[in-house]
């Protein structure tokens, strides 16, 4: 019995190991895409790309940040080969112009980012949203 109870721990602890790799390996691309959210990305870096819809500063006159991003995401869960993937997060977003009057609301949407490991970069390929 004792046997078996240490294989447990041992399998335990393989399998959270390389689930903690997952995540770092990935932490990168949840930090591109917080930036996308908030605004500091050009519109330009994001042309074409599926986190477009992110990118808050077209909701702007001239595409300038003259106002204000309130967002919270939350990463679910990672998985991936190392090459390729997904990562589930939920995410709540708000854009208020320089007066305080809201010009764009979304709350807790649930996400799948398909990923892809691309030169040694993660990226996303695709994502997965419900209407």
């Amino acid at each position: 019995m004792r046997i078996i109870i240490r294989l447990f721990g041992i399998l335990l602890l393989a399998v959270l190991t390389i689930y903690s790799f997952m995540i770092v390996d990935t932490l990168s691309l949840m930090s591109y895409v917080k930036d996308v959210f908030r605004g500091k990305v050009p519109l330009g870096h994001t042309e074409n790309t599926p986190e477009r819809r992110y990118n808050h500063l077209s909701y702007f006159e001239n595409n300038i940040m003259d106002g204000e991003i309130k967002f919270n995401i939350v990463r679910l869960f990672t998985w991936h080969n190392f090459k390729e993937g997904y990562i589930k997060v939920m995410h709540t977003t708000s854009a208020y112009d320089k007066n305080g009057r809201i010009l764009y609301g979304s709350h807790r949407i649930f996400s799948k980012w398909m990923i892809q490991k691309r030169n040694g970069k993660w990226v996303i390929i695709e994502i997965i949203e419900a209407p």
